[in-house]
């Protein structure tokens, strides 16, 4: 997914704890964590490093193996979908209901009814077709999401220089501004004295293709646009005009 490497599109469901992305990708996403998880529930692509569970027949990877998929490159897997679980043992007291609505989740990349499970006490749902290209996060606490997206942020700009933290207040704010579809433009950051990253939002869409294909009608067209701006002082949101 390189060709959307300069840019990360959002879409939020905050009703839903539901982020849809184009432009995170999953090595981008689990070094973005605050805290790492346990193990991962594989429920679409394969890792061979990977151990089969019986319950769910698929394949789940332990937290010490995590590193080496992290590094693994699951663009190519195709669809990518996972949930993270605490207790390998949660895995053997899991009914035919719950699972069943597992293999859903990874082949339909939505629930039946909810993307957590109590018994696998999982903090995310990650449902990805072509990853980094079209990728769906259910975040049991959305808070952890803000960190990520802060942090995801400074990982692609972070060329010449260490960037410090982003707020999590400026993090909340792209995050309602993403309940309108937020463009993050890296193709056309503004380095000086200030870093500057032009904002837009250009409205809810689900098919990245025409997102990114057709970008600069999307962005003649949006309906707000701001930077990302880093000074001396500090990160702050301040008006941009694109036209």
């Amino acid at each position: 997914m390189s060709k959307s490497r300069d840019l990360i599109y959002l879409n939020a469901y905050p009703n839903e704890n539901r982020i849809v992305s184009c432009g995170i990708e999953f090595k981008e996403f689990m070094t973005a964590l605050e805290n790492p998880l346990d193990n991962i529930l594989v429920l679409a692509g394969y890792f061979d490093e990977g151990e089969f569970d019986y319950t769910t027949r698929c394949n789940f990877i332990r937290e010490e193996i995590i590193p080496n998929i992290i590094n693994t490159d699951v663009y190519k897997f195709g669809d990518f979908c996972w949930v993270d679980f605490t207790d390998t043992e949660s895995l053997g007291t899991l009914e035919p209901r719950e699972v069943a609505e597992l293999l859903y989740l990874g082949h339909m990349m939505k629930p039946v009814a909810s993307p957590f499970f109590d018994k696998l006490n999982n903090r995310f749902s990650y449902l990805a077709h072509d990853d980094g290209w079209f990728n769906t996060f259910y975040c049991r606490n959305l808070r952890e999401f803000e960190h990520i997206i802060g942090k995801v942020i400074r990982l692609k700009v972070n060329r010449r220089k260490v960037v410090p933290e982003i707020p999590l207040e400026i993090s909340n704010q792209l995050i309602e501004y993403a309940q309108d579809g937020l463009l993050l433009d890296f193709d056309h950051v503004i380095r000086g004295r200030s870093l500057e990253i032009p904002i837009f939002n250009i409205g809810k869409m689900l098919n990245m293709d025409d997102m990114y294909n057709n970008l600069q009608k999307h962005l003649q067209r949006a309906k707000f646009g701001a930077c990302l701006v880093l000074k001396k002082s500090g990160w702050s949101i301040q008006p941009y005009y694109y036209r």
